[in-house]
């Protein structure tokens, strides 16, 4: 009843705020998230450790040592399944994109022909061809 209360006092309070609906929710949501989601995760965690505690009551002290021993294993299972998965079709799609365009781009400058340096000289061939305004002989005296 408590945390219901807290919503419908947010909600009434964030519609008063301006006569835009869009900037009432994003004030809504600056002001109640900070306290639903911690909220949110005590409610869940609780609930969790009651379901906990009631199972190792339900069960003998040999049992739930067995049971508890088995389910760890579970989850680590699957939480190295998962993991290794993720890995795998993160290495084979973003890594593997990544590797793709590396080597396209390096075809591509192989190519477009010699690297710069290769260059400079036909760069300062062309340049010494013009005209500078600076340079002594171009300089007119009065």
């Amino acid at each position: 009843m408590l945390a219901a209360g807290a919503e419908w006092t947010a909600e009434a309070w964030a519609e008063r705020a301006s006569g835009d609906a869009a900037y009432n929710a994003e004030v809504r949501s600056r002001i109640a998230n900070p306290l639903e989601f911690p909220l949110a995760a005590a409610i869940g965690f609780g609930i969790i450790v009651y379901a906990f505690s009631r199972i190792m009551l339900w069960l003998s002290k040999t049992n739930t040592v067995v049971f508890f021993a088995v389910m760890g294993v579970v989850i680590i299972t699957v939480a190295f399944l998962l993991a290794y998965l993720a890995v795998n079709l993160l290495l084979t799609g973003v890594l593997g994109e990544l590797i793709r365009a590396t080597l396209a781009q390096a075809r591509s400058a192989w190519l477009a022909g010699p690297p710069v340096r290769a260059r400079r000289s036909q760069l300062r061939a062309s340049a010494n061809e013009q005209i500078h305004p600076a340079h002594p002989a171009n300089v007119v005296q009065l």
